[in-house]
């Protein structure tokens, strides 16, 4: 009788382990896909930043050579 015991608490851990099992590949899938998307957001984000870098450095070389053109860029030679 005791040998049909554990076998009957050997198969429940079994079964219970394999839920918890399940549940958490449940859990890190929704993990991994989370972190999918965040790394979409900060890669779009960096790309934003990185355009607008490009557009204020084209910017400037404008006002830079709008100011070597100007009034006075014979006296600031």
């Amino acid at each position: 009788m005791p040998v049909l015991v554990a076998i009957a608490l050997a198969f429940l851990a079994t079964v219970l382990l394999g839920i918890l099992a399940v549940g958490l590949l449940r859990n890190l899938r929704a993990l991994a896909a989370a972190i999918g998307r965040f790394q979409e957001d900060v890669g779009s984000t960096a790309e934003k930043i990185a355009g607008d870098g490009a557009r204020a450095a084209a910017r400037l070389e404008e006002i830079r050579a709008r100011f070597d053109r100007g009034p006075g860029a014979r006296i600031r030679r």
